[in-house]
This record gives structure tokens, C-alpha cells and sequence, in this order.
């Protein structure tokens, strides 16, 4: 595996990591001496090195603003290095569209594999776990990326083969975990919090009387489930009442004061503005111009019936 990294070159100012440095002091109260950021891509292929360095300075690089470098670290004088990936399975389109390239540029018959990531390079007066605040702050979502942060001492020594990505292997079969939900808000929290749910206590407290509910269990017994959820369910319902899918806040009351001071209560962003603005343009037109409309009306409370309504 190949191990592509992208800089820029000495005198050329990266706005990215400019703007990057002036929001770790503002958002995190952390002072540094200077933050250099490089692409990586990592190409799972057999690839001939000359044919490979043309096609990189072809395909990945300016060469007025950047340099690359092919299994080396283009980094040598930072205090601390972190480096942030996809977890595996998790998609990467960056990745992807490099593969595309590749496999177009050199006619390829089968895509290689290529996995991208970002390097960011520290300096100043720091600890590891400095950094991991840095990392976890602004940089990752432990949802979906892998993080690796090291000391520039560690980094010099590291053989960079060892940073090759996971992968999810094909023969690994599917698993199912049931897990048992405890009674007290404070455990109920920590699985929310463990698993990276991003579920409230009434939430949490709503899933929790569902499955304890004689009526629910007699069902699941039917079908030879066990009485309390799978991790599959759980991960289900923690996408459905995403902030992502459900529009909590886009929902909710808001109460808002002018520059006057005057309070205005807002009864759900999303039906006052969005939704009714929709339907006003529609009146006033006097025909249908939007040729497909749906309106979801779900309640905030454990498994009611979604009604959806057809425009």
C-alpha cells in the first residue's frame, strides 16, 4: 500500500490551516506557535513508483502551491501530529472519486482501493491530551472518523506502513447484541452517551417503558425476540430522532426579542416559516407548482403512528 501526502509548499500560506489556528485560540481558549495541514490518501495498488509520481503530480497536486510525497511524511518539525480517517464502512467520497481517477488515468480494468484522510501538524507548548481536545473539539466525529495522534518524537520513528486503514472484512459475518436497559436516568444517560446515541433522558426513559410493556413483550416473544432491544433497534431509533431527521429544534417553541426587546414566540420554526411559506406561494399562485409535497406530523413520544399526507 502506497502513502500519498499533500502539502504546501515553503512561503505559501494555507488559508485552511490560518483559519483553522484562529478558531482553536477563539473556540478553545489554545494558543499555538504555527498548524500545518496536508492531505493523505492511502492506494491500495500495485502501482510502478515512476508511473505513480507522474500520475501524482498529473492528478493530485498544483504544481505552483503544493508538493507530495510518496511514502514519507512531509512533516518533521511538529510537536504533535494528529491524523483523522474514516472509521470502515463509513463512505468516503473523497476517496472514491481518487479511485475513479486513478483507475481512468491508468486504464485500469478493476478500481484500486483508496482511502483518504487529513494530517494536521501542531506546534507549541502541548500535551497529548491538549490535543485530543483539539481533535474531539473541531477536527472528528467519533461516529465516523478514526483519530491517531502522536509526539513529533513518536512521529520521526513511526514506520508509516503501520498507518495503513482498517478495512471491514467481507467474511465477517453480521452481529446482533441485545441490550438491556437499565431503570436509573443516570445509567440510561451513560449508555446514551456510551453508545453515541445523542438521546435525552425522556427520550431514553420513553424507549425504556416501550420494552418493558407486557404487551410489547408478548409480541416480541411470538416472533423469538427477547424482551428487551437489539443495538439494532436502538441505532434505528437514535436516527429517527436525530436532530438530523427529526428537526427537534426546527420544531420546538422558540422565544425570541428583538434588538427592541420586544418577545415574540415562535410555535415551531419549520410550520411557521418553511411549511407556511410553502403553502402561501401556492395560494397565491393558484396552482399546484410543487409537484410533490409531504408533510411528516410526528409526535415526540414513543412509536405513535406517522401520518404522511400526499400533495
Amino acid at each position: 500500500m502506497w502513502r500519498l501526502e499533500i502539502g504546501y509548499v515553503e512561503g505559501e500560506n494555507n488559508p485552511y490551516a490560518q483559519a483553522l489556528k484562529n478558531q482553536i485560540k477563539e473556540d478553545l481558549g489554545i494558543k499555538l506557535a504555527a498548524v500545518k495541514v496536508y492531505d493523505v490518501y492511502y492506494l491500495d495498488h500495485h502501482f510502478q513508483p515512476e508511473e505513480l509520481s507522474k500520475a501524482v503530480k498529473a492528478i493530485f497536486v498544483d504544481p505552483v502551491l503544493q508538493k507530495a510525497s510518496l511514502n514519507a511524511s512531509l512533516s518533521q518539525e511538529a510537536d504533535y501530529l494528529a491524523e483523522v480517517r474514516f472509521l470502515p464502512g463509513v463512505t468516503d467520497n473523497v476517496g472514491n472519486t481518487a479511485a475513479e481517477v486513478l483507475t481512468d488515468y491508468f486504464q485500469l480494468l478493476k478500481k484500486p482501493e483508496v482511502y483518504s484522510a487529513r494530517l494536521y501538524a501542531f506546534k507549541g507548548d502541548l500535551t497529548k491530551e491538549t490535543v485530543g481536545k483539539i481533535v474531539y473539539g473541531l477536527l472528528a466525529n467519533p461516529l465516523i472518523n478514526d483519530c491517531l495522534i502522536f509526539s513529533g518524537k513518536e512521529w520521526s520513528s513511526l514506520n508509516l506502513a503501520e498507518l495503513k486503514p482498517k478495512k471491514i472484512k467481507k467474511s465477517q459475518a453480521p452481529e446482533m447484541t441485545y441490550i438491556k436497559l437499565p431503570h436509573e436516568p443516570k445509567a440510561l444517560m451513560r449508555l446514551s452517551q456510551e453508545r453515541l446515541l445523542s438521546l435525552s433522558l425522556e427520550e431514553m426513559q420513553a424507549i425504556a417503558a416501550y420494552y418493558q410493556s407486557a404487551i410489547v413483550q408478548k409480541k416480541r416473544e411470538k416472533v423469538g425476540l427477547l424482551p428487551y432491544p437489539t443495538d439494532v433497534e436502538l441505532e434505528t431509533l437514535a436516527q429517527t430522532w436525530s436532530e438530523h431527521c427529526k428537526h427537534k429544534i426546527f420544531n420546538s417553541q422558540i422565544t425570541f426579542y428583538d434588538r427592541h426587546g420586544h418577545k415574540q414566540t415562535i410555535n415551531s420554526l419549520f410550520k411557521t416559516y418553511i411549511k407556511k411559506a410553502t403553502e402561501e406561494i401556492s395560494k397565491e399562485k393558484k396552482q399546484q407548482i410543487l409537484i410533490n409535497v409531504y408533510k411528516y406530523l410526528i409526535q415526540n413520544k414513543m412509536f405513535e403512528k406517522i401520518t404522511i399526507n400526499k400533495g
